[in-house]
């Protein structure tokens, strides 16, 4: 028990214990030394050891440190975390906890998912500037005891920030790829303020505190960015300084972005001794829903090499426009063990605990979470589960989250923890499961950690812990709070796991709908056959593999050897995980082989794809069925959001065809569709075309038809006025001209003009617009809506080029009247049909209100 005694070092940070806690930790040595048999509770198994069914002194000292570190940080560690404490630890305790912060009190059974940071800023903010800087930051320091330690070191710092951009220009990539581009290693360089920047990251760490530094990429300095320690286990169990961080790009500059993004996180690649699990998880998960953009960096720190990390994507506003077209909605993070979507009570106070609220300044965002608990609770009828849950809940999504989660076996995730896994509300009030945390993937289950089994001939003899036949279990018990794989057969877990688990409703309300437990096979398989392949994986890994293995092998930080680096490829195993080859191909076998994924279903052959379609027209899609497998209904799904629920008619058999009909859809209007041939009454089967289904689903765009009489055409533009003409406030703003050409008056009121294909009704002409017979009429293009004179669209144009549209009203179908298409433009560059009306577009004398002249002309 040597190891363990240099645990008791962390006792001394940690001076806030509960009596209640003390008095059980002595009361339970007591009894063990009075020879009484004690039965340990699942928690209290993840510290005892060395297996004899009680906890020594040790091991209860051992407990309650641990029990101060999970309370601060209120998510708990694992069996294996625990033991990685007391390993190696010859030379003194793991650096995390040397100036680790005090614990907070523990405010209630249970657990849940990291407590929000506390809010130390604007106690000590003075000048209420929202940062701590001088004075400030040093009360602010004062104030945090022996959480702050001044002579804590990490690094050996050289150079300054002139070597930083020296380097940073020298290494900066070719054609500026992006942030997240995959084939990149970029270099980040940061040049912290203060030489305590490591005692200040452990010192606020869990609070709202940011390190300042000088952060330079490619050439380019990003002044006063915030930087914090982030994770859990990835800071605590890790011994070398090398922790995950997080960068607030905009923490001095609010404007101030990097490639567009204001946030990083930079993670150390805790439990991953290949850094690519994460990588890898994400790149495979967004073929099939909302995931992060994820790829690798390397970092320098204060001139000294860091060595790789991963570079994640913030699940933030930014994420929701990318993925949602709106940075609006709100959003939840969930820890491990947390709510699992259960119903917990029927107040917010019920759900705060376990549903961290990322989302500031909403008036309600917990009504319609509990609304939706109770939705997946048991009480609910299968039939109005059917009926209402997609409304409020992307049912599709969800499952392909599952798909993807079991297929890899996210040991993060809701299948294994009810937990680690983000929340999204959007805009119509739709929920949607976000992943996050991804790491721990591609491992084989183990009972510790709440299953039962381990990995198959993975270095473990028969009849030890994680090999043979796992016993019995319930379903949803083992692990702590609930932690369980379910149904574990020799570390492999079933696709079907907690199907009957009520603590797992997301699985087992949709999966005993059979129309959905079909669907979510039907994308376990399409998972399985695009990406758990060897011959698929094994050039994607080792291309990652390449790119990092130089910076790798001279990483002096880095959390695992060079060898565990190298045999996670392809070796016997990783580090403390399989290769990924061994993982592959065992999870393969046992997937391909399993019942669930081996019963009848039809095949789609093809699905037309319609050509040009107009408003007010259906149209008809035709699918193609081989009748090997005959389908008891094909239907046509269709919808105009991605991200909303879709609609779906049944289509008739025609011979061998199947016909569908699309209603029509206003002009501008997007619509994706998709092809289910279902055999769900006949085998509990159903199969896509094409198998992504939603989020791979084809689509059309509704154009407006062609006016077969023109009344008004765009006669004269100028693209970028700088000089030229001013509107009526004064501004040189971008124009165009209309022109009547009939002799007749004009009423322009409902006609629209446009920039955007995709959104053909962008500007609607106000009321009483008109043009007299043959007259010309000025549209400022400046997005000033509400200036009082003059006509001002909603948007401006581009000098590089782009398409103007003129429409017609919607009472006359939306025909398009005119469009001009133009290329790159010189500054005060006039274009318009000469001869005037008539004639191609081309560059003339600007002459707005006037029939066009030719430059030539003289």
């Amino acid at each position: 028990m040597r190891k363990i005694i240099y645990i008791v070092f962390i006792g001394l940070l940690f001076q806030i214990v509960s009596v209640g806690l003390l008095f059980h930790f002595g009361m339970l040595v007591s009894a063990q030394e009075n020879g009484e048999k004690t039965s340990l509770s699942e928690d209290q198994k993840r510290f005892d050891l060395d297996g004899n069914g009680t906890l020594s002194a040790d091991e209860n000292q051992l407990m309650q440190q641990v029990k101060n570190i999970e309370t601060l940080s209120g998510s708990k560690l694992s069996s294996e975390e625990i033991k990685r404490l007391t390993t190696n630890s010859q030379d003194g305790p793991p650096p995390s906890f040397v100036g680790a912060p005090p614990p907070q009190p523990n405010r209630g059974g249970g657990r849940r998912g990291p407590s929000p940071p506390a809010k130390i800023v604007a106690k000590f903010d003075k000048n209420k500037d929202g940062k701590l800087t001088g004075d400030e930051r040093k009360a602010a320091l004062e104030s945090r005891g022996e959480a702050y330690s001044s002579e804590q070191r990490a690094g050996t710092p050289t150079g300054d920030i002139q070597t930083d951009l020296k380097s940073s220009e020298a290494a900066a990539p070719t054609d500026a790829p992006g942030l997240y581009d995959a084939g990149t290693l970029r270099t980040l360089y940061l040049r912290f303020h203060d030489e305590d920047w490591y005692a200040q990251l452990n010192a606020f760490y869990r609070t709202d505190v940011e390190v300042p530094a000088e952060l330079v990429v490619d050439g380019k300095v990003y002044s006063d960015v915030g930087v914090r320690a982030r994770g859990t286990s990835s800071y605590f169990t890790v011994r070398s300084p090398k922790k995950s961080f997080n960068i607030a790009i905009d923490y001095g500059d609010d404007n101030q972005r990097l490639y567009g993004y204001k946030t990083l996180n930079l993670l150390n690649g805790h439990v991953d001794a290949s850094f690519l699990r994460e990588v890898l998880f994400n790149r495979m998960a967004r073929d099939y829903m909302p995931a992060m953009k994820t790829n690798l960096v390397k970092l320098v720190i204060n001139g000294e090499n860091w060595g790789v990390y991963i570079n994640l994507q913030q699940f933030n506003k930014d994420f929701l426009d990318e993925w949602f077209g709106t940075r609006e909605g709100v959003r939840w993070k969930v820890g491990p063990g947390g709510g699992a979507l259960t119903v917990a009570g029927d107040s917010a106070a019920d759900y705060e605990r376990n549903y961290q609220l990322k989302t500031a300044n909403v008036d309600d965002p917990w009504t319609d979470l509990i609304a939706l608990c109770e939705m997946l609770d048991a009480k609910t009828p299968n039939e109005k589960l059917v009926a209402e849950l997609p409304k409020v809940f992307n049912v599709d999504r969800a499952l392909w989250q599952l798909a993807v989660s079991n297929v890899f076996m996210d040991d993060d995730s809701y299948i294994h923890k009810g937990g680690d896994f983000s929340i999204y509300q959007d805009v119509n009030r739709r929920f949607h499961l976000i992943s996050h945390d991804n790491n721990e993937t591609f491992r084989f289950g183990r009972e510790r950690r709440g299953g039962g089994g381990g990995p198959p001939n993975v270095n473990r003899p028969t009849g030890t812990p994680g090999g043979g036949a796992p016993p019995a279990r319930r379903p949803g018990g083992g692990g702590p709070g609930g932690w369980s794989w379910g149904e574990l057969t020799s570390g492999m877990v079933s696709p079907t796991t907690h199907i009957d688990n009520d603590r797992r409703p997301a699985i087992s309300r949709l999966l005993n709908i059979p129309e959905w437990k079909a669907r979510y096979i039907a994308h376990v398989n399409t998972v399985v056959d695009e990406w758990l392949n060897w011959d698929v994986l094994e050039p994607v890994i080792t291309e990652y593999h390449n790119l990092i293995d130089e910076e790798v092998r001279e990483d002096d930080k880095k959390l695992y050897s060079y060898e565990d680096f190298g045999n996670s490829i392809d070796g016997e195993q990783g580090g403390r995980a399989p290769s990924f080859e061994q993982f592959v191909t065992k999870r393969r076998e046992f997937l391909k082989n399993h019942p669930e994924l081996n019963k009848p279903a039809p095949k789609i052959l093809s699905v037309s794809t319609p050509e040009k379609v107009l408003t007010e027209q259906t149209v008809e899609i035709t699918a193609r069925i081989d009748d090997t497998v005959t389908a008891d209904a094909v239907k046509l799904h269709y919808g105009t959001d991605l991200h909303a629920a879709f609609d779906h008619v049944v289509m008739s058999k025609k011979k061998n065809n199947y016909i569908g009909k699309i209603p029509e859809f206003p002009v501008g209007t997007v619509v994706y569709y998709y092809v289910e041939a279902s055999a769900v009454k006949s085998h509990g089967t159903t199969t896509f075309f094409p198998a992504r289904a939603e989020l791979g689903a084809p689509h059309y765009r509704v154009d407006a038809p062609q006016a077969d009489e023109v009344t008004v055409v765009i006669n004269e533009l100028m693209a970028a006025n700088t000089k030229s003409i001013v509107d009526p406030q004064g501004d040189h703003e971008d124009w165009l001209e209309l022109h009547n050409v009939t002799d007749k008056t004009v009423v322009l009121t409902g006609m629209y003009l446009t920039d955007k294909m995709d959104n053909p009704k962008k500007w609607r002409f106000p009321d009483n617009t008109v043009i007299p017979p043959k007259g010309y009429l000025i549209v400022w293009l400046d997005e000033d809506g509400k200036a009082k004179e003059g006509l001002h669209a909603n948007f401006k144009l581009s000098r590089n080029g782009e398409t103007v549209m003129l429409l017609d009203t919607d009472e006359r179908g939306n025909q398009v009247l005119d469009t001009i298409t133009f290329e790159q433009l010189e500054r005060d560059t006039a274009i318009g049909r000469y001869p005037n009306a008539t004639g191609d577009f081309q560059v003339v004398k600007m002459t707005p209100g006037k029939p066009n002249s030719s430059m030539t002309k003289n």
